[in-house]
């Protein structure tokens, strides 16, 4: 393949990713696309054979030239991850050293667009990922502003994907995450232990992620079946982050009862560690991910999820156009400070 011919099977490949040609719509004719580019058709139905060669481009009887509408999976060997994660979480950057590691244990390099604080910054770092040739990719979302219609479309063009931890992607991607309502089971049991007479969950208004709220759906449904006193207590999750202002709760937790014991459930790490000393002296943290090491704990297990990442991208490499989608839940591990 030519150098001009690869140049303009890259935009082409860009111009579905970006939504220019969606999956199930027609594609220019070979004549259009050679005057779009002022090339001969030679060039372009050279560099259309290699779309179709890879199954981006279909050709129908009766309809002509369409961008394929069924998920593909990169089949060769992993060689390259692409890892989008952010790096001012501390959670996730322990994830990234973990899946690091996996990667240099199974020879393969792995490539690091961070892409930055949002969804659609960490959509554009898929863009950057799949337009230099990356098919396996790994994607710690940040919130739900992810451009979903680009990572199916991703899935059409044969980039196998699993998302970790906080964002559940559908249909055109693997998930693998924690089990939230056993980590909620397991926390509730020990404040039942510990004597807890008063059950509340630390909530993060403004956080739009998923795995935040499968754990607090968990303490409601948990606390429900058990007939548990409960309630919610939300917490601004743009201060928590920045660990600014007093989060609102000062003068709730001032009305709570002194003779009793309080279980504080926080969904992550994060909402115990800003009120940990801010709290009255009968009030328990437990939380999920991890905090200060005085509090009660269940933490992911990040190597068997790493391995887990790397199980289902096998997967989808051996599938290929039979890939479905999957739900990976892994037990965590609790720890509890000593007394």
């Amino acid at each position: 393949m030519t150098q001009l011919t690869e140049q303009i099977r890259q935009q082409l490949v860009t111009d579905i990713l970006e939504g220019r040609y969606v999956p199930g719509s027609a594609f220019p004719t070979e004549l259009e696309t050679a005057e779009r580019f002022r090339v001969s058709r030679v060039t372009v139905r050279r560099a259309y054979g290699a779309l179709e060669e890879a199954g981006i481009i279909v050709r129908r009887r009766r309809v002509g030239t369409v961008v394929n509408d069924r998920f593909a999976a990169a089949t060769g060997p992993i060689r390259v991850l692409g890892a989008i994660l952010p790096l001012n979480d501390s959670f996730s950057r322990d994830f990234l050293k973990t899946i690091c590691a996996e990667a240099s244990k199974q020879g393969v390099m792995t490539v690091l667009e961070p892409g930055g604080d949002s969804g659609e910054e960490q959509s554009r770092a898929a863009l950057r990922l799949a337009a230099g040739g990356v098919r396996n990719i790994v994607v710690w979302g940040v919130d739900r502003k992810l451009d979903f219609g680009l990572f199916h479309r991703l899935r059409v063009l044969g980039v196998n994907q699993v998302f970790f931890d906080r964002i559940l992607p559908g249909e055109f991607a693997d998930y693998v995450g924690l089990d939230n309502r056993g980590a909620l089971e397991t926390l509730i049991d020990c404040a039942v232990k510990d004597g807890a007479a008063d059950f509340i969950f630390l909530d993060a208004a403004g956080l739009d992620v998923d795995s935040q709220r499968e754990r607090r759906e968990s303490f409601i449904a948990v606390c429900r079946k058990r007939k548990l006193p409960h309630r919610i207590l939300e917490l601004p999750w743009a201060e928590v982050l920045h660990e600014t202002g007093n989060y609102g709760c000062d003068e709730f937790f001032r009305t709570l009862p002194r003779q009793k014991t309080v279980a504080l459930f926080g969904g992550n790490g994060q909402l115990a560690h800003v009120l940990t000393g801010r709290v009255p002296a009968n009030c328990r943290f437990y939380t999920v991910d991890g905090g200060p090491a005085e509090i009660t704990s269940y933490t992911q297990p990040m190597h068997k999820m790493a391995e887990a990442c790397f199980a289902a991208l096998d997967r989808q490499r051996k599938a290929g156009a039979r890939w479905t989608a999957r739900d990976y839940r892994l037990p965590g591990e609790l720890h509890r400070p000593a007394r």
